[in-house]
């Protein structure tokens, strides 16, 4: 095979793989609906996780009773806010949905006040957030861990009393109590006390290992 052959082989080749590498997906593999539909799945959890994030630095007070058509408020929303970080969710997208709740008692919050109602032991789980649904609310939300004490710090020990004035070092200082026995004759194999002795030491510690009492005449 010529040289010239082979070269044209050779650019045919490369060129077959560069078309191959900038063609498009063939249709049907994924459409841009498929692709657009996975991205609002994945904006919707990503807001789900920004409201578990901060569902822990927001706490709600409620005054009364939430149910179908009451009147809009703020603890509606908390309560909406609350729903959709506690596994509850209002709504997927739209009004009600993490990110996007509203002030409004709908349908929609109360199947889901429903569906927590049930997932606490709340009975019955139909959607009034009554009494009993805002108790059992507390007693979760309370429930959290509460942060170890520090532990107190050991005190200090007290200082021994003070060294004998002039003893330093390796020194032992042996001396007469104040308190010794008075002499007095003990009979044979009588048992008797007969001597009370202070001992004080340098400024080192000194260890006795035995000591020898001499009687004398």
């Amino acid at each position: 095979m010529s040289t010239l052959v082979k070269k044209i082989i050779t650019t045919a080749a490369a060129a077959s793989i560069a078309v191959s590498m900038v063609a498009p997906m063939p249709v049907g593999a994924v459409t841009i609906a498929e692709l657009q539909a996975q991205i609002n799945a994945l904006l919707a959890q990503l807001q789900t996780l920004q409201a578990q994030q901060g569902a822990g630095a927001t706490a709600c007070t409620f005054t009364r009773s939430l149910y179908l058509g009451v009147s809009a408020g703020d603890d509606v929303k908390c309560l909406q806010q609350y729903l959709n970080s506690a596994g509850s969710q209002v709504a997927a997208s739209g009004a009600g949905s993490p990110g996007s709740e509203t002030r409004t008692y709908g349908p929609l919050t109360q199947a889901a006040v429903a569906k927590w109602q049930a997932a606490n032991g709340v009975s019955p789980a139909v959607g009034y957030f009554g009494p009993l649904s805002q108790a059992k609310y507390t007693a979760v939300v309370g429930a959290a861990p509460s942060t170890p004490s520090t532990p107190s710090t050991p005190s200090t020990p007290s200082t021994p009393a003070s060294t004998p004035s002039g003893l330093t070092g390796n020194v032992l200082q042996v001396s007469l109590a104040s308190d010794t026995p008075a002499s007095a004759t003990v009979a044979d194999n009588g048992n008797a006390n007969f001597t009370k002795l202070v001992l004080a030491s340098g400024s080192n510690a000194v260890s006795i290992s035995s000591m020898y009492i001499t009687r004398t005449a």
